[in-house]
């Protein structure tokens, strides 16, 4: 990841939950970015689902701006 200039961004909290209890909870999901502000990027587990598995939902936060050149 380094050698590619990429990051991972991860709410650092399990993503599955096995329901054997010989098995720990683990964090599967993830997401990789590369060349955009992490300070633009807000994750969250979604916890309303009745599964083993957390998904997590990732929203990036962008201004658009116009742009007022009137070219012809």
């Amino acid at each position: 990841m380094s050698n590619n200039n990429l990051q991972y961004l991860s709410t650092r909290q399990p993503t599955f939950w096995p329901s054997d209890t010989n098995r720990q909870p683990d964090l599967l999901y993830f997401c990789i970015k590369k060349g955009i502000n992490i300070q633009k990027f807000e994750l969250d587990s979604c916890l309303e689902l009745s599964s083993d598995h957390t998904p997590v939902i990732v929203t990036m936060h962008t201004l658009i701006t116009k742009n007022n050149n009137n070219r012809h």
